[in-house]
């Protein structure tokens, strides 16, 4: 088993049960955004997680742990300094396919996590690159999705770049680019037809099957990739 040790060097809460880790690697490691790691936190436990960003020296990724289990435990519970092991290499084929058509990405939760690196190589090889993210939260104080996209959501930089953020639960006035309902029910009011885009799904089970029928009575065929979490 190839495995190299990882050091966590930074822990951040964004919500209940939310976390960004850095975790510091030994050596730069190949990826292509939207990739996954496998993580063995302990003895013959694995866990894969997409990759929210990589450098030279560090990896970082979006954890929730209110999905529970031992993998859970030991994220909600480590501190910077604590060790793990990478197996491996980077994996999987979630990636970004070579089309000139627009690009949607729709996410709920850390589903998040493989369309930051993506959108944003996107927009870093074309800053006029037509691209939109739809983020579902139940709450506003929980739409961690613009953090993620600072020097991004710029309308000078990049002005085909847009952040829908669906809150299912709002409260009070809505932020701009915050949108009352489900992704389900923001998308067919923001997207008149699906046929000519690329869609990229990723999060809730329910969320990816959902939306996925609703693409297709508009129009999307062959266009839609998707990753379930969860």
């Amino acid at each position: 088993m190839n495995a190299k040790e990882l050091i966590i060097s930074k822990k951040i809460r964004l919500m209940e049960g939310v976390y960004v880790f850095d975790l510091a690697m030994p050596e730069t490691l190949p990826f292509i955004p939207g990739q996954f790691v496998v993580l063995m936190v302990a003895p013959k436990i694995f866990r894969s997680y997409s990759l929210v960003a990589i450098n030279d020296t560090t990896m970082t990724l979006l954890i929730d742990v209110r999905v529970g289990g031992p993998a859970s435990q030991f994220f909600e519970a480590c501190e910077p300094g604590d060790t793990l092991q990478l197996i491996g290499k980077a994996l999987g084929k979630f990636t970004v396919k070579e089309s000139d058509r627009p690009k949607v990405f729709i996410a709920t939760g850390t589903g998040l996590a493989p369309f930051v690196p993506m959108v944003k190589q996107l927009l870093d090889q074309d800053a006029q690159a037509n691209v939109q993210l739809f983020f579902g939260s139940r709450h506003m104080k929980d739409a961690y999705c613009d953090s993620f996209f600072e020097g991004y959501i710029d309308a000078e930089k990049h002005p085909n770049f847009k952040v829908f953020n669906c809150i299912s639960r709002p409260e009070g006035d809505m932020k701009e680019n915050y949108y009352d309902g489900r992704v389900t029910n923001v998308i067919p009011a923001q997207l008149e037809e699906c046929g000519s885009q690329d869609f990229y799904l990723c999060g809730n089970p329910q969320m990816v099957d959902d939306i996925q029928a609703i693409l297709k009575e508009k129009g999307a065929t062959d266009n839609v990739h998707t990753e379930k979490y969860g």
